[in-house]
């Protein structure tokens, strides 16, 4: 294993990405050369010489140290090029830019300073790949699995590492939307991918921690914004597409590109340390034929579909499990397991099929899958012995509020309460087909707010109430407050009766107007819970 020294946390800031979280990146302590570091990049122009040394790279000016490597990133709310001249006062030892993005005053800059400045065409890419270099490209030697699509990523991911974790057992890690896992430690982490920067950060630690498996969530943003380029993926899995954050993808066609373009990530060769290379595709889903034409390596599909290579028969439901029959090339077996509903069907199926192309036989698979599963927010009940069953779930997608209301349907026999939002400054298109998916599945319905940021949250809500019934207005309760909201749905229940508390899962904060508040939508309907005598 390659030998790695990590050094202590600093603070740094995202300039390029969504988020506005803080968040850390862990520095390796050995200095490299830069004509090494920077050998990999497509070079147009380089001023000065590359025989200097780099300690570190980094992509925002504000927490740049001297002898560091500054690569300068368009990005989407910043250009990272206009602190062009910030850097260079702060000692910094070698500069990598966009050639198109620089100013003629820039361009006449550079040929005047005495550091090594290197011009690329994609500083965005470039910035990955050295981050990749710069830890010695540590996803090489572990056994990388990527996972994305809309739904059911985080679960999915949580399924694989479990099976291959028991099922091989070995140490494995984890990089997801709740938190990545490194030596059965976890640290919380502020976006589904992290930038180039902090994922070979983590994979070195994880690598490092002597685990040979690494399964990570692969969001449409990371993918589009070159996050994983230069980690190999040993196995690519997806599991489906539905509309969401079309605020950043201009239409469900480009949408469908960039989650295909996971694909491209495993390169063109068939194998990784001496293993084969997989493609896992959702056979059911509406854009499968697409995705089927985008890898290079070998696939395996599954589903529902008589068609699929791993075909799951749901063959007995109820409140607390689901009996699945799979149909396999590796043979035919039944899987009993506390997950419930079909789109958490569909999460087995991905994480059963890289469990049988990794060689773990059925009755371990049996086994594992029959152990209680808890992920954090995804279809998490919250019981302190009341007479209705409560769910926080992180559906914030029409297909995902539909689908989880759909199981709930199936599960009890009363009515079903629903308290759902939609964030602030996103996609607006999916606003009233939420409402109409509320007020069509649910029989009380609470519009409250999500992460409204700094929108009005009143207008939210009447983007919402665009989309519901307008004939059963009487069923439809707004209350701004989401903690009155939980509290006023939770009186409303009776026996046999569910509440769904959509949108926020496992998330502990809230942002309101500027402000992140501490919210967790779990703690708050126990606290409202036992305010009722539970």
């Amino acid at each position: 294993m390659k030998s790695k020294t990590l050094n202590n946390l600093h603070r740094l800031t995202r300039l390029n990405y969504e988020s506005k979280t803080e968040i850390n990146n862990r520095e390796r302590s050995e200095i490299i050369k830069l004509a090494d570091l920077v050998k990999p990049l497509l070079k147009v122009k380089v001023f000065g010489k590359l025989d200097g040394e780099i300690s570190g790279l980094s992509y925002d000016s504000r927490f740049t140290k001297p002898g560091q490597l500054f690569t300068c990133i368009k990005g989407t709310k910043d250009d990272g090029h206009k602190y062009l001249e910030d850097v260079l006062s702060k000692g910094v030892s070698a500069v990598v830019a966009q050639y198109d993005c620089l100013s003629s005053e820039q361009k006449k800059l550079l040929t005047q300073i005495d550091i090594p400045v290197i011009l690329v065409t994609d500083s965005r890419k470039a910035f990955a790949i050295l981050a990749s270099k710069y830890y010695n490209y540590p996803g090489d030697s572990l056994r990388v699995t990527g996972v994305t699509g809309t739904k059911g990523k985080t679960t999915t991911v949580n399924l694989i590492d479990k099976l291959l974790s028991e099922g091989k057992e070995v140490k494995t890690g984890m990089i997801g939307t709740i938190n990545a896992r490194i030596d059965d430690q976890e640290e919380k982490q502020p976006t589904t991918t992290p930038g180039p920067l902090e994922l070979n950060e983590l994979l070195g630690r994880i690598e490092n921690s002597g685990a040979s498996h690494v399964t990570l969530e692969v969001s449409s943003h990371a993918i589009s914004q070159l996050r994983i380029a230069g980690v190999d993926l040993d196995i690519a899995v997806y599991t489906n597409l539905a509309p969401e954050h079309l605020d950043y993808h201009t239409d469900m066609d480009e949408y469908k590109r960039t989650k295909g373009r996971i694909f491209s990530f495993q390169g063109l060769k068939p194998e990784k340390n001496d293993k084969p290379k997989l493609a896992v595709i959702n056979l059911d889903d509406k854009y499968a034929s697409y995705m089927l034409e985008q890898p290079a390596v070998q696939v395996l599909t599954h589903g529902f579909d008589e068609n699929a290579h791993v075909k799951g028969k749901i063959i007995n439901t109820a409140e607390t499990f689901t009996e699945l029959k799979i149909t396999s090339p590796w043979g035919n077996f039944t899987v009993k397991t506390p997950l419930i509903g079909k789109f958490n069907c569909y999460n087995l199926l991905a994480a059963i099929t890289v469990a049988l192309f990794e060689g773990i036989p059925a009755s371990k698979i049996q086994t594992i899958l029959e152990q209680p599963i808890n992920i954090p927010g995804r279809f998490e009940r919250i019981d302190l012995g009341q007479e209705f069953t409560v769910v926080v779930d992180f559906a914030h997608t029409t297909d995902s509020l539909q689908e989880v209301l759909q199981s709930l349907r199936q599960m009890v026999s009363g009515k079903i309460g629903v308290v759902f939002g939609c964030g602030g400054e996103r996609d607006k298109s999916k606003r009233p087909k939420m409402g109409r998916a509320a007020s069509d599945l649910g029989d009380k319905i609470f519009i409250t707010s999500d992460n409204p940021r700094a929108e009005d949250p009143q207008k939210i809500v009447q983007d919402i109430l665009s989309g519901c019934d307008v004939n059963n207005n009487e069923k439809i309760q707004i209350e701004l407050d989401r903690a009155q909201a939980i509290e006023k749905s939770l009186n409303w229940a009776r026996e046999g009766d569910a509440v769904l508390i959509a949108g926020k899962g496992h998330e502990a904060t809230q942002e309101i107007n500027g402000k992140v508040i501490n919210f967790d939508d779990r703690e708050i309907a126990r606290e409202k819970l036992k305010k009722m005598g539970y």
